[in-house]
């Protein structure tokens, strides 16, 4: 009684210090002049702003069959409920969804390598750089997938210690929610699952997972009015040439590892940020090269094996699958290359005193690299012109635009960047109502009320960044065009020729 009772107080302290050392290391992002919500980010806030106004608790994100984004934007929704519209509030909820996620990786770790080893190897995960701006990404299914993905890994552990029906359906829905919100979680977690089904080879355990599975979707089917055969549909193109995208997919490990990138685009990692992430990458080479080594040597490790299969599905799902370049593709790495490394150190570490204080050693290295990487990213910046340099606020930047724009009694907005109609938005808190250059998005209703204004003869307005012109100065004079911060561009007076000739489309244009 007096071990329990000592394992769950150890256990509450460890995790109270992750959650610490979660918040912590975040700061230096939430206090930088260089935080502004994606576009992305800013769909979802917006998503959680209509909950909390009484709308419709959303499935998926907007304009999307996939992207699970439910318990997003209620995290969202009840961060703005406490503390108010912001971009903080809604990064903060993200962080907790994810702390969440790191929590259930602990407790999984702690029952395959005690709770000592699987506390130091989670805060490696807390301050791997590969999550240090995702972890508080609002985009709608990633940080979901995580948490999901953490609680499917505590689950399969205990299923491998012993089975039981409840943890079966907890599985499977588990992996529906993965489903739902980033397939590509799926390779990590299949090897783990389809061993903890070797291993007790019941076709009853094999049933009840698929029951939670088949639940999961059924009720998104439902809730959405989908056809289940529209969920399994691919959201992105395959990758028809595979030798010539290997040197891509190479280098898009490393990539990731920094986690300093914005889509298709890299952003410069800070100089430590920059060395931690080709030591994680040399690990990662390391643990490859270890598995060689056990295979010949006939020396087993269970868990070990399980990751690395994981790590290896996760790699060719990337590479075979998708023909999109994103390094946010392979976030699944980052949590499976840390457990491994803990396996495998845990594994090490009884065998001799050496492999103890060089473990340690190795550890404390990469935690002091880690807590240095994490200061380094109150730098990190994703918009064009966001040198580390540039001590100018983001936010207030703008909110200057926002300002110039109602100033002139404006209040519809044609955008010619096809995501900073949705900050304009959030921002403005939908004082102003934005479009792009589509004439259909992910919310019609906004299109549909610009055009209105349009046709109305209402005042509007065309903005864009600096750096992409996107041929207005051809239509209009260079002193008409107002330079905001070196940042922005403001025009008035449009009409519909000129939005035309600078790429906009109507919906009264199509033929019918």
């Amino acid at each position: 009684m007096h071990t329990a009772t000592s394992d769950r107080t150890g256990s509450r302290t460890h995790i109270g210090l992750l959650v610490a050392i979660a918040f912590l290391s975040r700061l230096p992002q939430l206090t930088s002049p260089h935080l502004l919500l994606d576009g992305d980010e800013a769909v979802l806030g917006l998503m959680a702003r209509h909950l909390l106004a009484g709308g419709a608790l959303p499935v998926f994100f907007d304009g999307q069959t996939y992207g699970l984004s439910t318990v997003e934007v209620a995290a969202g929704a009840a961060a703005f409920a406490v503390a108010g519209t912001g971009a903080i509030p809604l990064k903060l909820a993200m962080l907790a969804l994810w702390t969440a996620g790191i929590i259930f990786h602990y407790l999984a770790l702690a029952r395959l390598i005690g709770r000592r080893a699987a506390l130091f190897t989670t805060m490696l995960l807390v301050l791997l750089p590969a999550w240090m701006v995702w972890s508080m990404k609002a985009r709608g299914g990633y940080l979901t997938a995580f948490a999901a993905v953490g609680a499917l890994f505590y689950v399969l552990v205990r299923l491998h210690e012993r089975p039981r029906a409840w943890l079966w359906l907890s599985a499977g829905m588990l992996t529906g929610i993965t489903f739902l919100s980033q397939r590509l979680w799926l390779p990590a977690m299949a090897p783990i699952v389809a061993a903890a089904m070797w291993t007790h080879r019941r076709i009853s355990c094999l049933l009840i997972y698929l029951a939670g599975v088949t639940a999961v979707l059924l009720s998104a089917s439902g809730a959405t009015g989908l056809s289940a055969g529209a969920l399994f549909e691919s959201p992105r193109p395959r990758n028809s040439e595979l030798l010539a995208s290997l040197p891509a997919l190479v280098a898009r490990i490393e990539t990731n590892l920094t986690g300093s990138y914005y889509l298709w685009t890299t952003s410069r990692p800070g100089a430590v940020t920059a060395l931690l992430a080709r030591v994680w990458y040399a690990v990662l080479i390391a643990l490859l090269l270890v598995q060689i080594y056990r295979v010949f040597r006939r020396q087993p490790l269970p868990w070990s094996h399980l990751l690395c299969v994981s790590v290896l599905a996760t790699l060719a799902a990337s590479w075979i699958m998708l023909s999109a370049p994103d390094a946010r593709f392979l976030l699944p790495l980052g949590a499976l290359l840390v457990m491994w490394l803990g396996i495998e150190a845990a594994d090490l570490a009884p065998r001799a005193a050496a492999a103890r204080v060089l473990g340690a050693g190795a550890f404390s290295i990469l935690l002091g690299l880690g807590v240095w990487s994490s200061v380094e990213f109150r730098d990190y910046a994703y918009l064009w012109g966001d040198a580390p340099s540039d001590g100018r606020d983001e936010t207030a930047r703008i909110t200057r635009l926002i300002d110039d724009i109602k100033a002139q009694g404006i209040r519809h907005v044609f955008s010619t960047n096809g995501l900073l109609q949705w900050q304009l938005m959030f921002y403005s808190d939908e004082t102003l109502i934005a479009r792009a250059a589509a004439e259909v998005d992910r919310y019609p209703h906004y299109v549909e009320e610009v055009d209105r204004a349009l046709d109305d003869g209402l005042p509007i307005a065309v903005v864009g960044y600096t750096h992409t012109m996107r041929g207005i100065d051809d239509w209009a004079a260079p002193d008409t065009i107002v330079r905001i911060d070196d940042k922005y561009w403001l025009y008035t007076g449009a009409d519909k020729n000129l939005l035309r000739g600078i790429g906009f489309y109507f919906l009264s244009d199509r033929p019918r």
